[in-house]
Formats: C-alpha cells, sequence, structure tokens
C-alpha cells in the first residue's frame, strides 16, 4: 500500500482531460512500474515516491498518484488538487439585487458594500424599493476617471450594461470624484436613457437628486432631451442670490419657487408629478411646496443629469452625489427616502 502524502487532498476527475499545470503531485510505483507521464514514458522507482509536475499521464497497474486519497492510474487519468491553496471563505448571504449591483461593477470596499447593502434593506423594508426606476448612488473605488465613469453609469435598480436598462451614458467632459459628480459645465450632460412617458405608472414621475457642496450661483441639476436634441424643460436650483427651485417646462415662461430663510441648499431635494396640474416640492429640511403646472401640452422627454445650455444658464460646479426616479411618492415615502439617501452618504463619508 502507498505511503499517504498529504499535502494535496487529490480527487480523481473526468479522464482524458488536462491536469493543473505548475503542480507538483506525488506518483508511488511498489515495483518499478512504467507509465508515461506528459508524454514520456517513465520508469519509476520501486517503492520510492516522487514528485513531477504532471499534466498527462498513463499507466498499468501499481502506479498511483497520492494524496490523502491515492488512486491507481491504469488509463489517462485526471487528477486535480484541493484544496491548495486554502479554499477562500464563503461568501456572506447578500441581497441579490446588492450583489448584482457589485458583480456589474466590480467594487470591492468592504465600506460600501456595507452601506449599500443597508440602504438596500431600508428600501425593501419601507416598500420603497418596487418603486424605484433608476438608482444612482455614483459610489466608486477607483480613482482614474475613466474607471470612476464606468462605475457610476450603473442603475442600482436594474444593474444591466444597456440602455434599456438606464445605465447612464455621459457626454463631454465631467469632473467626477469618489464625492460623485463633481463638476458639469455648460454643454456637458449624462443621458439616463428614462422617458418621461410610458416609463411611470399612470405617467406620474418623482425624481430627484442630493447635492454635498454648494460652490456656483446657479445650476442645472435634472434636465431632459427630446430625440438628438436637448430641450430647456428642466428643473434648476438656483443659490444663493434668488434662492429657490425654478421649473422651465418649455423654455418660458419658468416658475420659481421661494425656500424657507436658514436652509443651505444643501440635501436631498424630491419633485413629484402628483396630478395632471399639480407639481410636489419636498426641499431637503422637508419643507413642501406644491405648483400648478399643467401637464397637457408637454412634450414627451428623455431625463438627463444636467443640460446644454444657453447663455448665463444653469452650468452644476456643485458636487452631486445622489440621483433618483421612480415612480410617484407620495410625502412620506419622499420623507423617507430623504431619510435613507442621507444615511447613506453618511455612511459613505460624504
Amino acid at each position: 500500500m502507498p505511503i499517504r502524502y498529504s499535502i494535496y487532498n487529490i480527487v480523481k476527475e473526468a479522464s482524458n482531460a488536462d491536469f493543473d499545470n505548475e503542480i507538483y503531485y506525488a506518483v508511488y510505483s511498489t515495483s518499478g512500474a512504467t507509465a508515461t507521464i506528459n508524454g514520456v514514458s517513465t520508469t519509476l522507482p520501486a517503492g520510492i515516491i516522487i514528485r513531477r509536475s504532471i499534466t498527462s499521464i498513463s499507466a498499468t497497474s501499481d502506479v498511483y498518484v497520492i494524496g490523502d486519497k491515492d488512486y491507481s492510474v491504469d488509463a489517462p487519468t485526471t487528477i486535480s488538487k484541493y484544496p491548495e491553496p486554502t479554499p477562500p471563505e464563503p461568501i456572506p448571504d447578500r441581497d441579490v439585487d446588492v450583489q448584482a449591483f457589485l458583480d456589474a461593477t466590480g467594487i470591492a470596499d468592504s465600506d460600501i458594500i456595507t452601506a449599500l447593502e443597508t440602504f438596500v434593506e431600508t428600501l425593501k423594508t419601507e416598500s420603497l424599493w418596487d418603486k424605484m426606476v433608476g438608482l444612482y448612488p455614483l459610489i466608486t473605488d477607483k480613482t482614474d476617471t475613466a474607471d470612476i465613469q464606468g462605475q457610476f453609469k450603473y442603475n442600482l435598480k436594474d444593474p444591466q450594461d444597456t440602455d434599456a436598462a438606464y445605465r447612464l451614458t455621459f457626454n463631454g467632459s465631467l469632473g467626477l470624484s469618489n464625492q460623485g459628480i463633481t463638476s458639469m459645465g455648460g454643454g456637458n450632460w449624462i443621458d439616463t436613457h428614462i422617458s418621461s412617458a410610458g416609463v411611470f405608472t399612470d405617467d406620474r414621475p418623482t425624481f430627484g437628486y442630493s447635492n454635498i457642496t454648494i460652490t456656483d450661483n446657479r445650476y442645472g441639476v435634472i434636465g431632459s432631451k427630446i430625440g438628438a436634441s436637448l430641450s430647456y424643460n428642466y428643473i434648476q436650483f438656483t443659490w444663493p442670490f434668488s434662492a429657490g427651485y425654478r421649473i422651465d417646462m418649455d423654455s418660458s415662461p419658468y416658475t420659481q419657487f421661494s425656500v424657507l430663510s436658514g436652509w443651505d441648499g444643501i440635501g436631498t431635494h424630491i419633485f413629484s408629478r402628483m396630478t395632471d396640474n399639480d407639481v410636489r416640492i419636498i426641499s431637503s429640511d422637508g419643507t413642501k411646496q406644491t405648483a400648478t403646472i399643467p401637464i397637457e401640452g408637454l412634450a414627451d422627454v428623455e431625463f438627463t443629469i444636467g443640460l446644454k445650455t444657453g447663455a448665463n444658464e444653469g452650468i452644476n460646479l456643485n458636487t452631486i452625489s445622489f440621483v433618483f426616479f421612480s415612480n410617484k411618492l407620495e410625502d412620506a415615502e419622499a420623507s423617507t427616502l430623504q431619510t435613507a439617501v442621507g444615511d447613506l452618504l453618511s455612511n459613505l463619508g460624504r
């Protein structure tokens, strides 16, 4: 009986396949039998274990490949090692939607993953997840701009690399970092591929964004386009000389909302089409306002982040750290989402 050789736990596999190369296996014969190893006829020394890097082996009886188990080789045979090296720790149970996003983006940073798991769990617990259409947490564990863009583009709700899954398409020169979108000058914008018609239940979208800095007087955040042409239907928050939200529906006229004093403009801002006539705005401080903006006569558009601007129009030079689009959210749901996004950004160190 051959001596046990316990470095490798040898497992016999199907015959006539390749061995793991670059691995040395223990081979043994009690009688000095001949084996063909790697295509070369080799007489094994009787009763002595030899170690060979084996890619193929065939032999008559009395030739053994040895490990925690030993196998007699009397035909072309494949073996493999296991475990060598030590098998990786099993991946902990993880939400399937979070795992799909991680698989798509390649994000491996444990702090980011924990923050993301908490956020998704909250949305599902609060019955908000199924209402989401596009979720863009703008998270990355990269430093190169191209690599960051490659991670930012994925929609957390459906992280497929397709326009139909509402991946982001970047146009122009944008500032990107691990904090989000840090700058977006006039003429630079991001296509979401999300239409204002036929996507949302009863064509009642809710959308919003989170900004963590204010460094410019005016900026446009959510824009739109019709076909290949960018339109002027957009939401613009202006600060500080004319603190408020501005909604342009057809270039002009626009509707502007004043904001209570004491609000610094940093946080998550949410806009909802509540009825055919009413638009609801919830400021980052929770202030709620409603405007009458009839939907009748408005063109169907495709939403963008940022917009092509004319002279002195909104140019985003502020850090945007989160963008979302969903079916209509009621006030309580919108407030819950604001809290969840705020927690996510805090957990990400933003």
